[in-house]
């Protein structure tokens, strides 16, 4: 189930960001786009099917965020430090 979720998430994924490039192609604009995730999920690791409170496990605290900026040079470019 997780994987089906993931590969329909980049599907969706995929279609946004064509749609954001052809619209900045026709309109010769630079959209700023940011993607996250409020949180993660256990997905059965651990015998555990959803996050419990309190729990600061990696699996539930490193989430996505994905940026693109307008003017910027930096590309694909891994933060590993904690953000807010």
């Amino acid at each position: 189930v997780y994987l089906g979720m993931m590969s329909y998430m980049d599907y969706n994924f995929g279609v946004l960001w064509d749609g954001i490039l052809n619209y900045d192609k026709k309109t010769q604009s630079t959209t700023s786009f940011f993607m996250s995730s409020d949180h993660g999920d256990f997905a059965g690791d651990y015998h555990l099917p959803e996050k419990y409170p309190g729990s600061l496990d990696g699996l539930l605290v490193n989430i996505p965020l994905v940026a693109r900026i307008d003017g910027t040079q930096v590309k694909n470019k891994r933060i590993k430090a904690p953000t807010q």
